[in-house]
């Protein structure tokens, strides 16, 4: 009959409506894991904070709106937790630091660079500028950069070893640079110059870190960042890889590769880096 018949197709109906919850319970599911495991409690920064803070909603909607099995909600409440040891890591990280930190008058304790600028000092691979600041805004030099990964690796000797730079035979960078050039870190700004003095670029900091890993392969796609054309050849695969590890993680949708990197943004970048 045609009430019949009607009725078959309403409970046909509501079938495929419980169907698509579970699929799309499901999908929210592996999206949700994924993200979680994304992370590494590490290398997490504040600047994940609002994201992860965004995927335990996410959980504690799927807890208190649908009708789950007992094993998923088992396996949000794991991610749950996940997320939360994550968040309480960046805390953790964010806690104001005053040994450290409490002498330069212009560190912002709250600062999103606070943990990487305390990293650095606690370390001993960065000072201050002098008269009580440590001048996170300014800028770091070519000369400084590579110093600060010698020292990290010990400072070892470089008897023996010479670099062709006619700008870095002398000065306290002269063995840094040296060092450097003999482990293929840097190449130079031209073969017979380096240019201590030059602001480190964003797309020069990557490179040389990229180099000190040893180029490793990778295929990161760079085209959420509006100016990703704007990488300098010879940079295009250390910024690749300086995405992918989250060492540089852009400011909103631009990378500015060839910009200058403050002080603040590389010691943040090194201690994401040397802490992975």
């Amino acid at each position: 009959t045609e009430a019949e018949r009607e009725a078959l197709e309403a409970l046909k109906a509501a079938a495929q409506t419980l169907l698509d919850r579970i699929a799309e319970v499901a999908a929210e599911i592996t999206r949700i894991t994924e993200s979680v495991n994304g992370y590494d409690i590490d290398t997490v920064t504040s600047d994940d904070k609002a994201a992860i803070e965004q995927l335990i909603t996410d959980i504690d909607a799927l807890l208190n709106g649908n009708n789950l099995t007992e094993a998923e909600r088992e396996a949000l409440e794991a991610l749950k937790a996940a997320a939360q040891t994550l968040l309480d890591r960046i805390a953790e990280n964010l806690k104001p630091t005053e040994d450290v930190c409490k002498p330069f008058i212009d560190i912002d304790q709250n600062a999103w660079y606070h943990a990487g600028v305390h990293y650095m000092i606690e370390n001993g691979m960065m000072n201050g500028v002098g008269n009580g600041r440590f001048a996170p805004d300014g800028t770091l030099t070519r000369a400084m950069l590579v110093t600060i990964l010698y020292r990290q690796a010990g400072s070892p000797s470089v008897e023996g070893k010479t670099n062709p730079f006619t700008d870095a035979q002398k000065g306290y960078y002269a063995d840094a640079v040296t060092w450097a050039y003999a482990h293929k870190i840097t190449k130079g700004a031209t073969e017979t110059t380096f240019e201590p003095d030059a602001p480190a670029t964003r797309e020069q900091i990557a490179t040389i870190l990229y180099r000190r890993e040893g180029e490793p392969e990778v295929k990161q796609d760079l085209s959420a960042f509006s100016d990703a054309d704007q990488i300098t050849g010879y940079a295009r695969a250390a910024m690749q890889w300086a995405v992918a590890e989250k060492i540089i993680q852009g400011d909103g949708n631009r990378l500015n590769a060839r910009g200058d990197a403050t002080r603040a943004e590389i010691a943040t970048m090194l201690m994401r880096y040397l802490s992975k």
